[in-house]
């Protein structure tokens, strides 16, 4: 059985026999400065879009940066959950307000933080979000890790 192998060298080799019985053109097996110039072009708008992007990159890291200070530095807590009400993103206020950690917020399930009289409400509240389009408000209660409860409004958009 013959084992065909093509690596780099071959092809290499295949390229120089090719080349070698092209017809010259003006002594030549094809106009080196064209050839040089079709590669120079591509290449210098592959540098431009490249710094283009490394800017639009920068303006976005910025713009991130800024909004993610909003969000965790904002005076009222600000929770983001999942579609099965796991605690995705706390902002500090947040965190402070259930009086837990945020790195320990984190996937614990939304409801272990409402008090038993609205976990009804909330249910239906959630369950109508996830249904629609549009931005929704209740008020619930909530309890603090440390016992005391208090009055939140909320506000969810899906």
């Amino acid at each position: 059985m013959s084992r065909k192998t093509s690596g780099p060298d071959q092809l290499c080799t295949k390229t120089e026999v090719q080349l070698a019985l092209t017809p010259e053109q003006d002594g030549m097996p094809w106009p080196v400065e064209k050839f040089l110039h079709e590669l120079q072009v591509p290449s210098a708008e592959l540098e431009i879009q490249n710094e283009e992007l490394r800017h639009a990159l920068a303006e976005l890291e910025k713009s991130r940066d800024c909004y993610m200070d909003l969000y965790d530095f904002a005076p009222v807590g600000y929770l983001t959950l999942t579609s099965e009400a796991l605690i995705a993103e706390v902002n500090l206020t947040g965190a402070t307000l259930l009086g837990i950690e945020r790195k320990e917020l984190l996937l614990r399930h939304f409801t272990h933080f409402i008090a038993d009289d609205y976990s009804n409400h909330w249910n239906h509240f959630f369950l109508s979000v996830l249904q629609r389009d549009e931005r929704q408000d209740c008020e619930l209660v909530l309890q603090r890790s440390n016992g005391p409860l208090f009055s939140c409004p909320s506000g969810l958009l899906t």
